[in-house]
């Protein structure tokens, strides 16, 4: 449901599914964080910021870029924990 919400994000309706996602977002790390060893999630999650990036980016201002830098960090963080030994989930290039 998300990915496909930021997946039509657009000029005029961006700043609505930013405000809508956001608070989901930290919530998505902690799910990756809890669901660790299920290679399902983390291809969910990944596959939503994947898309979230590639649809917002244009379009958000300076604050949002940090906030979302440091979201992605955390990520990338988290999902390392518990995957430098397992192999790379791969995200399809969306482009968007």
């Amino acid at each position: 449901m998300f990915r496909g919400l930021v997946m039509a994000s657009d000029a005029s309706n961006w700043s609505v599914l930013f405000n809508f996602c956001k608070p989901y977002m930290e919530s998505f790390v902690t799910l990756l964080d809890f669901y660790r060893s299920a290679p399902e999630t983390a291809n969910y999650v990944l596959n939503f910021f994947s898309c979230f990036v590639g649809s917002q980016i244009n379009f958000m201002s300076t604050a949002e870029c940090n906030y979302t830098y440091e979201l992605v960090t955390k990520l990338i963080q988290t999902y390392s924990k518990g995957n430098l030994k397992h192999d790379i989930v791969s995200i399809p290039n969306w482009n968007i």
